[in-house]
């Protein structure tokens, strides 16, 4: 079953047999409380891995953008201080800067490391233009010990979850394509 939107393009929801997504997949667990966490090693931004021993982090598809444990988001902060010139930030987000489209095609990649997952983020879920040319990157401060991975990272991916043999699974796509 396909629910489509015939107003603009978005996601697609599967059911049953067409509901199977091949790709990176990883261990899914789930806590007392209902929630979906996976095993994350690490963060990679541009060629800069920054490893993380014994961390989770929750995959919730209700929650708009992904909000990291200070210390997994304040390593990858200081890298990107060093790249831009930091201006206010509005809101919630720490970093915004000044930039043209072309100047952020040019900023680093950003890869999560699940434990058998690379799963790469296209630009447009790791920065996000505001006003002309005022970006932010889009990733929020946790203010307790959770890290959470949010959906608008998900974008442009299809994901899966098999909660019988406990595995989550991340396949690219272009979504607006379907």
């Amino acid at each position: 079953m396909t629910i489509p939107d015939d107003e603009e393009p978005g996601s697609l929801m599967y059911f049953g047999s067409r509901a199977v997504v091949y790709g990176y997949q990883t261990p899914i667990q789930q806590s007392d409380e209902g929630l979906y966490f996976v095993k994350i090693d690490g963060i990679t931004l541009g060629d800069e891995k920054f490893p993380y021993y014994n961390k989770q982090i929750l995959i919730d598809s209700g929650t708009s953008h992904t909000l990291l444990h200070p210390d997994i988001l304040d390593p990858l902060l200081y890298k990107l201080r060093r790249l831009v010139q930091p201006i206010h930030s509005p809101g919630v987000f720490e970093l915004c800067f000044n930039a043209t489209a072309k100047d952020v095609r040019n900023l680093p990649t950003m890869t999560f490391h699940f434990d058998g997952a690379d799963v790469e983020l296209i630009k447009e879920t790791t920065y996000m233009e505001f006003e002309d040319n005022l970006w932010c990157f889009v990733f929020v401060r946790s203010t307790n010990d959770l890290s959470l991975f949010g959906n608008m990272q998900m974008r442009d991916f299809w994901i899966g979850y098999d909660l019988e043999n406990k595995i989550v699974s991340f396949q690219p796509a272009i979504c607006a394509h379907f």
